[in-house]
């Protein structure tokens, strides 16, 4: 197996490896343990390599390591749709729903990462 690829081992992750698979493999583990514990640290890492998958090559250093300040329009140059497809896909991977039509659309990763939390 490649060093980054996820593992596909058992049933119980078969909806995270088709969803994560992409990702590097330190994005599945960090989603695999959220899942049993919500911590802010591992959503950032969740959300962070999700948005690699829309981020401009040139911006990818932002991400590594990521950090809650970091804007997703100004920094990484997202769009306001592209926003909605990654909370829509970190809501899949951290098995939470976190985007609210009544709620101001996230600036940062931080604020993307606070909508998943208890």
């Amino acid at each position: 197996m490649h060093p980054t690829s996820v593992p596909s081992h058992g049933t119980a992750h078969a909806h995270l490896h088709r969803l994560l698979g992409s990702c590097r493999r330190e994005v599945f583990e960090a989603a695999c343990a959220f899942r049993r514990q919500p911590e802010p640290h591992l959503a950032l890492i969740v959300l962070a390599g999700l948005a690699e998958r829309w981020v401009d090559p040139a911006h990818l250093a932002l991400l590594r390591p990521p950090h809650p300040a970091i804007r997703l329009g100004e920094d990484l140059g997202l769009d306001s749709l592209t926003v909605i497809e990654l909370g829509l896909a970190a809501e899949e991977a951290l098995g939470r729903d976190a985007l609210r039509s009544d709620s101001s659309p996230p600036r940062t990763l931080g604020d993307l990462v606070g909508r998943f939390l208890p």
